[in-house]
């Protein structure tokens, strides 16, 4: 019974423009399926919940660019070093 909120809260969240976990079930998606890709998403909010019970913190929505972000920080043209 669980599961199957979990699986619902992340078709939701695939819906909502603007957050991390829209663009996680939306990067997901297209190699694996929707149904993959929300029961990823699934996982995600479960982590999410964890981390947030075990420290005590808030979520901090890393919003819809945060891929973009890390694509762009890992896949930096190189450098050329002149003689």
């Amino acid at each position: 019974m669980a599961e199957k909120a979990l699986v619902e809260a992340a078709q939701a969240a695939g819906r909502a423009k603007g957050a991390y976990l829209y663009a996680l079930f939306h990067r997901i998606a297209p190699r694996r399926g929707k149904k993959r890709a929300a029961l990823a998403v699934a996982h995600a909010i479960l982590v999410i919940i964890y981390h947030m019970l075990k420290n005590g913190s808030h979520y901090r929505e890393l919003g819809q660019n945060c891929f973009d972000r890390l694509d762009r920080d890992a896949v930096s043209p190189p450098t050329r070093q002149t003689s």
